[in-house]
């Protein structure tokens, strides 16, 4: 199931919220630094993300759907609650983008089969699944003719038990 943006609330018991920090560059792009079963775990990694900007921070806010976001430059910082169902040990993550710029998020899915539709869906209808590119890091990407691609990676989500 694709994931949605939004906070978790107590009706909404049985579901997740995976929190997933990402990068961006004005203009170009992004990536994703992290997922986190908690807002704790993401904001800590997202203070460690800031301190290390090269460019004064000129704003921060919190949404209230609870994301939080930074502004320095042209650089940006997010940490977005994603609603699941299903397990949470790992989501399956789409982007889109355009060779050497940064990716779009697109879906957030708990599991593979949604995942790969997905994943399918968004790329050029002539691409053929032999322009399917394993990458080093276990992602799939098919690049068309031109200089868009469409990613299908696995994001493990970090929780409390790994920081003891």
């Amino acid at each position: 199931m694709i994931a949605t943006q939004t906070q978790q609330t107590s009706a909404d018991a049985d579901e997740a919220v995976v929190w997933l920090l990402q990068f961006a560059e004005y203009m170009e792009g992004g990536h994703i630094v992290g997922a986190f079963d908690e807002f704790a775990l993401g904001l800590s990694e997202f203070i460690t993300q800031a301190q290390g900007l090269h460019e004064r921070v000129e704003e921060v806010r919190q949404e209230p759907d609870g994301s939080v976001r930074l502004r320095a430059g042209c650089d940006s910082l997010s940490l977005k609650p994603y609603r699941v169902t299903g397990p949470t040990t790992g989501v399956w993550v789409v982007e889109e983008g355009e060779e050497y710029m940064g990716g779009t998020l697109t879906g957030v899915f708990c599991d593979p089969f949604h995942a790969f539709e997905a994943f399918r869906a968004a790329a050029d209808p002539s691409v053929t699944l032999g322009c399917l590119l394993l990458r080093p890091d276990n992602s799939m990407r098919i690049s068309s003719s031109g200089c868009d691609w469409v990613q299908l990676r696995l994001l493990t989500v970090r929780s409390r038990t790994e920081y003891g």
